[in-house]
């Protein structure tokens, strides 16, 4: 191809900026673009930028095509300086003096022919072709590979981007297209400045991504389980109603703006194994059956103690067994019953009474169910110090009279005793005892020795006064 090279270069770097083309990086040869990213073209293809300095730098030979011109201004300034400008111009000349010789008679200026242009020079040692892609091609992908020959060592230029053709003048640029028809110019420079360019146009078609379609799907995840609790999902248009039904729970849900739902459904009210239908319905017409098994769980019998010995007259059992059997603790010191939950766990605490000693006893337990079995308890006595004190220690009143009280070990006997009156009492359960004694025969005025002890052999002594009547 032969072109003006100052013509191709211009005409080429509008077409590049005017393209709306984005550009990439620059490489060697290539039968594909699969599989390129656009962030690393310049490092995959081993690209060259030139600046913009370096693209549209002038050579000697283009200073040579612009010698007509130059050419041209010269000589208007050389008629300039000899005058000769004003009069084609048409400019007034210096006055010039009257003479009565008649002028002599001007001949009218020849009309030259015009100069015959001289044939633009055609530059044929330099070249280049664009061999991929072919013109008019569309593609639809951005990313295209530009491929084609040129003068070996020449340098190939798409714009401001550059790509060295080897040997054999093969050279290669990857460039991205705008959308719509666009034609890319390519230019090649060999070492002594001369030019050569090549075109090619290309389209890019846009592919507008089609509605989704959304399909109606329903999924089940467990159909079987011992827990009472199901999940239902799948696919459908975006807030369409979903509704699970059963004879155990019921649930609804609607589709998300991905088309996609999914709807969990718990049951309550059962205990045994059960297989039952669950309808699943939309607002759209759909209508559909699924089945789920609930498997109850299998609850072995267990028994445990918790405290087998305790100061406490207090024991608690528990366990496992079938939901809603029934469990009984039985003991000579107290009776009490439970039922196992829907969970399959109980739990029967039983409180005894008549304990004072330490003793230990058996505890039977028993089932609905026909378990049977025994279980002991050991009730510990606490330790009560004796104790002894004295309400009053003086009275009027007639017969006079004093309160005395403390506390003891359960069951053992406390007397007190005076030169005027005794008494006596048994410590209760939970360790107190508390005793009136009346002084019959104590004289007014007299104080006297009073002595509270115990069966254990523990002894406290007080003082009493009796007071006459109506003395303070």
């Amino acid at each position: 191809m032969k072109n003006n090279p100052f013509v191709i270069f211009v005409t080429a770097f509008l077409v590049v900026m005017g393209s709306g083309l984005a550009i990439a990086a620059i490489g060697g040869p290539s039968t594909t673009s699969e599989g390129l990213d656009e962030s690393s073209f310049a490092v995959d293809f081993g690209g060259e930028l030139e600046t913009g300095a370096q693209v549209t730098e002038t050579t000697t030979a283009d200073q040579m095509e612009r010698g007509v011109d130059g050419h041209d201004a010269a000589e208007t300034e050389e008629k300039l300086l000899s005058g000769e400008k004003g009069e084609a111009e048409g400019q007034d000349a210096a006055p010039k003096e009257e003479t009565t010789k008649d002028p002599a008679p001007k001949e009218e200026p020849k009309e030259e022919a015009p100069k015959a242009e001289a044939p633009e020079k055609v530059d044929e040692s330099t070249w280049i072709e664009v061999l991929a892609p072919s013109n008019g091609q569309v593609f639809e992908d951005k990313s295209v590979v530009f491929e084609g020959k040129a003068e070996p060592g020449a340098e190939v230029y798409a714009g401001d981007y550059r790509a060295d053709s080897n040997d054999d003048g093969v050279w290669r640029i990857v460039l991205f297209l705008a959308p719509g028809s666009q034609t890319v110019q390519f230019k090649a420079i060999d070492s002594a400045g001369n030019r050569a360019s090549d075109s090619v146009t290309v389209s890019l078609e846009t592919v507008q991504e089609k509605p989704k379609s959304f399909e109606f799907t329903v999924h089940q995840k467990y159909v079987e389980s011992h827990e009472p609790f199901e999940k239902f999902y799948g696919t459908g248009t975006p807030g369409m109603g979903v509704l699970a039904k059963s004879e155990y729970g019921t649930e609804d849900a609607r589709v998300g703006e991905n088309g996609e739902w999914w709807l969990p459904i718990e049951f309550s009210g059962l205990s045994e194994t059960t297989t039952f239908p669950i309808t699943i319905t939309t607002t759209e017409g759909f209508s559909g059956t699924y089945w789920f098994t609930y498997v109850a769980k299998v609850h072995e019998f267990s028994a445990n103690q918790k405290y087998f010995e305790s100061h406490e007259p207090f024991e608690k059992f528990y366990g496992t067994g079938t939901p809603g059997m029934g469990v009984v603790a039985r003991s000579e010191f107290g009776v009490a019953d439970a039922r196992v939950g829907e969970n399959g766990e109980w739990w029967l605490p039983i409180e005894f009474s008549g304990l004072s000693e330490t003793t230990t006893f058996p505890i039977t337990i028993t089932t609905t169910e026909g378990f049977s079995g025994t279980y002991w308890f050991t009730y510990v006595a606490k330790v009560h110090e004796f104790s002894a004190n004295q309400k009053y220690g003086s009275c009027s009143e007639d017969p006079p009279y004093d309160v005395f009280w403390g506390t003891g070990i359960p069951g053992s006997v406390v007397e007190v005793g005076s030169p005027y009156g005794s008494g006596r009492v048994e410590v209760g359960e939970g360790g107190w005892w508390e005793m009136k004694v009346f002084f019959e025969t104590a004289p007014a005025g007299e104080t006297f020795e009073v002595v509270v002890g115990d069966s254990q052999g523990n002894v406290e002594t007080f003082y009493f006064t009796s007071l006459a009547h109506g003395e303070k």
